[in-house]
């Protein structure tokens, strides 16, 4: 079974898209095979890929079973990605049933599957049914405030945070303050680098095409952490767990109430005598 990570954002424009297909590119390079599954292709966020309308099938169709699951599958500059649809507000109409066929489905051909979306009701439906949830944002006080917004109902486990474009506004707030607000821990820092911006203008991919830069080197980084277990997600105990935890606490608070009205008779006997 292939390992399911989702990459969300609460808003467009913190560089989620770009880290998801980076971070594919590298766990290639590190000898895992990895897809990216773009939930918002009506963006389009895939926009740089010139042949997309030689294969305009997605995993609706596969849902529909008008096409299989190799049909979908593109392949662009050493990368495989797939769209979910063209179509806004389709994942709404995927049901959890459907969205386990479609991973059983891709787990054949990879060892990763990397989710990436906005956050919206419609993805938080599924969120259960990832091994880790990756929340994208800009270090920006009112950017982090926004996605703790979304959030902040949600019992999240496996989840932590990126911050990136670090470093290019001067009213960014501390990975210490978003941790704070966000109450989960931020996994990785990636740096503002102009060499993102010219990857893009030149449609490539900035690890390939600049290896050397600081983004690419960071994203490489985390990649490496990844994979030998040195990125600490919030981790939360089993419902079972926290069941027993509370049971034990409840019992161990009436033993102490017991006792404190079992010293007050001791005491009340002591006077009386």
């Amino acid at each position: 079974m292939s390992k399911i990570v989702f990459m969300t954002a609460g808003g467009y424009g913190v560089g989620r898209t770009t880290l998801a297909l980076n971070l594919v590119v590298v766990l290639r390079e590190l000898g895992k095979e990895a897809i990216l599954v773009d939930t918002q292709a009506h963006v389009p966020a895939m926009g740089f890929d010139y042949d997309f309308v030689k294969n305009p099938y997605t995993l609706v169709d596969v849902v529909e079973r008008k096409v299989d699951i190799e049909s979908c599958y593109r392949r662009l500059d050493g990368i495989t990605y797939a769209i979910g649809s063209w179509e806004e507000g389709w994942v709404s109409r995927l049901s959890p049933e459907n969205f386990l066929e479609l991973v059983d489905l891709i787990s054949r051909d990879f060892d990763f599957i990397i989710f990436s979306s906005l956050l919206s009701a419609e993805t938080l439906r599924f969120l259960e049914n990832f091994h880790e949830v990756i929340f994208v944002t800009r270090p920006s006080l009112k950017e982090v405030a926004t996605l703790h917004s979304l959030v902040t109902d949600l019992d999240l486990n496996n989840s932590g945070v990126i911050a990136n474009m670090v470093g290019k506004d001067g009213n960014e707030i501390s990975a210490k303050a978003i941790e704070f607000i966000m109450g989960l821990p931020v996994v990785k820092l990636i740096p503002y680098d102009r060499a993102a911006i010219a990857a893009l203008s030149q449609r490539r991919l900035v690890v390939k095409h600049y290896p050397t830069s600081p983004i690419s080197v960071e994203i490489r980084r985390f990649a490496r952490d990844y994979l030998d277990g040195r990125i600490k997600f919030l981790v939360r105990k089993r419902k079972e767990e926290t069941g027993v935890l509370s049971e034990i606490s409840d019992t161990i608070s009436y033993l102490r109430e017991k006792l404190k009205e079992v010293e007050e008779k001791l005491t009340l006997i002591g006077k009386a005598e």
